[in-house]
């Protein structure tokens, strides 16, 4: 640090590393807050006050004065078990890692190499529930989860430390940012996460993970049909996934090109993305992919390369590869089965209403049994495709039904 760099944090052409800011806390014995040293994303991810702090330290104090016959381990435990500590063990966190978090987690502990383990090893079982949790309580706990993190990255400045702990946050804010677009349809919130994220991923320095990042914020603005803001990021998402990842990672970025493409109107370079997706899969070499790529393999392709085809008008093609996707879903991936089915639902119906209402019809009952933001809004269109058909009003009734407390 210089006098140059000192003299762009006053003008504000450039904000203080995370490295600096504690010191400069100490220094002029204010917040960082009040110091202006945290972005409008650490911001919102501040909690209002102290209180959950405070509600930690005083029950850390408590499992101090326990009977030898009852252990602060199990202590711990049973907090997690009535859901007093959502910041510490969100879920079903261990109580191993949750005791590591919550000595991290106190006002004057720096981040260990355990305290890091332990914030991994909860955002591994946090995106293990994705598939099986309701998505606005799973959200709620890995919102926290995430904003812990941002704190624990606040106080510490060991370069592995924060590698290791950028890492678990980025996967953290990143399925926050997943629950929010995906399955409850919240974009400015996503985008917030998504932020964060992108931030965290820097520091964690690893290019499979940062191609994660940018291909599923891609999403954002190509659902909204923004051209100029989706093509950077998934361009960037191809430029991290050339160096690192495998086959199903590479797959999966020309598969997002696709659907992007698909929603943009480019219907010609989406089937090119298609069949660079379809390449990528069958390869030779490269490197093995990471253990979190566990939304993507090749029955979720044919569901990408049916999207294309809906887009192109290949209807019989499209009801082929969604025909094949559906066999292919393992038995706890609901979320995806009403997409394909719904999906299905358009393929058919431009030929056959019967089988199309067929696969509304189960769609709704999939989404039933697990909501998911993201198939719920293909269902106006299926809809209008089947608005002169002597199914129109069953189905109507039907999505009246599942819809009457939730926005599709």
């Amino acid at each position: 640090m210089n006098g140059h760099t000192c003299r762009r944090w006053e003008t504000g052409e450039r904000r203080p590393e995370v490295r600096f800011r504690k010191h400069l806390v100490l220094v002029f014995g204010l917040e960082a807050s009040g110091l202006g040293l945290l972005t409008s994303e650490e911001l919102s991810l501040r909690p209002c006050d102290d209180e959950h702090g405070s509600c930690v330290r005083r029950l850390l104090i408590m499992s101090a004065g326990l009977p030898e016959s009852f252990t602060r381990q199990q202590f711990v435990r049973g907090v997690v078990g009535f859901g007093l500590l959502p910041l510490i063990a969100p879920l079903d966190a261990t109580a191993e890692a949750a005791d590591t978090l919550a000595y991290a987690g106190e006002a004057d502990s720096g981040v260990n190499s355990a305290s890091a383990a332990a914030y991994a090893e909860i955002t591994a079982a946090q995106r293990a529930l994705y598939w099986s949790a309701p998505p606005q309580e799973l959200l709620n706990a890995v919102a926290e989860h995430t904003r812990f993190g941002v704190r624990l990255m606040q106080r510490t400045s060991h370069s592995e430390h924060r590698r290791r702990l950028a890492f678990a946050l980025t996967e953290s804010a990143l399925l926050s940012a997943r629950l929010a677009f995906f399955d409850l349809r919240d974009a400015d919130r996503a985008g917030r996460f998504f932020d964060t994220a992108r931030e965290a991923s820097l520091e964690a320095r690893d290019h499979a993970l940062s191609a994660a990042v940018l291909a599923h914020n891609s999403f954002i603005p190509g659902f909204a049909h923004d051209k100029e803001a989706a093509l950077p990021l998934i361009a960037a998402a191809h430029a991290h996934a050339k160096h690192a990842g495998g086959k199903l990672l590479r797959s999966w970025v020309h598969s997002v090109s696709a659907e992007i493409a698909a929603k943009l109107g480019e219907v010609q370079a989406s089937l090119r993305s298609i069949g660079n997706a379809q390449d990528a899969l069958v390869a030779e070499g490269g490197n093995p992919d990471p253990v979190w790529l566990d939304f993507y393999d090749e029955s979720r392709l044919h569901g990408f390369a049916a999207s294309a085809q809906l887009a192109a008008g290949r209807y019989a093609a499209a009801a082929r590869n969604l025909t094949t996707a559906l066999e292919g879903l393992g038995p706890h991936e609901g979320k995806q089965h009403s997409v394909l089915l719904l999906d299905l639902a358009l393929a058919y119906a431009q030929e056959d209403a019967d089988r199309s209402a067929a696969a509304v019809a189960d769609a709704l009952e999939s989404l039933q049994k697990t909501w998911y933001g993201t198939a719920a809004e293909r269902i106006p269109s299926v809809l209008t495709q089947l608005s002169h058909t002597p199914h129109a009003r069953m189905l109507e009734d039907r999505v009246r039904a599942l819809t009457s407390t939730r926005s599709v």
